[in-house]
């Protein structure tokens, strides 16, 4: 089999051989050994953490919101005054009624995100959702108050 790089992707691999010390088909071996070794672990429910700043790991991994921990910390208080504890809420697409547990931060991509449960059935089911979902216009605020 035949494969056609770009200019770029050839430099990379030329300069990983040469480090390396392997030859462009071991390169590849090894390349397919991660890639599979990676998808296993992500299957059986493990997670990817990058060390370096938040920023530079959400754009590694293609996330197309990068937030810093230092901003997320700053919506989240921010969302604490629209969303505070045990406020209520009604999710306007089934007219159903929740109260906000708290406000918190999604630790695999820094997103701020809304905790909440309903007010029917059982409280022990907590949902959680992104803040930027949360307050898209898909909830409208009940009270501010504990009922």
């Amino acid at each position: 089999m035949e494969l056609t790089w770009t200019t770029e992707e050839q430099s990379a691999i030329d300069n990983l051989c040469r480090s390396q010390d392997l030859s462009e088909q071991a390169l590849m071996r090894q390349a397919l050994r991660l890639y599979q070794m990676h998808q296993h672990r992500l299957e059986s429910g493990e997670t990817c953490h990058y060390s370096g700043d938040a920023a530079r790991a959400a754009e590694f991994a293609g996330s197309a919101k990068a937030m810093s921990f230092e901003q997320a910390c700053i919506e989240v208080k921010e969302n604490r005054l629209k969303a505070p504890y045990l406020s209520r809420w009604k999710h306007l697409k089934s007219g159903s009624l929740y109260t906000v547990r708290m406000n918190v931060i999604i630790e695999a991509n820094l997103e701020p995100a809304v905790i909440y449960y309903p007010q029917y059935g059982e409280p022990e089911v907590n949902w959680c959702r992104p803040a930027s979902e949360f307050f898209d216009g898909r909830f409208e605020l009940v009270s501010k108050e504990p009922s």
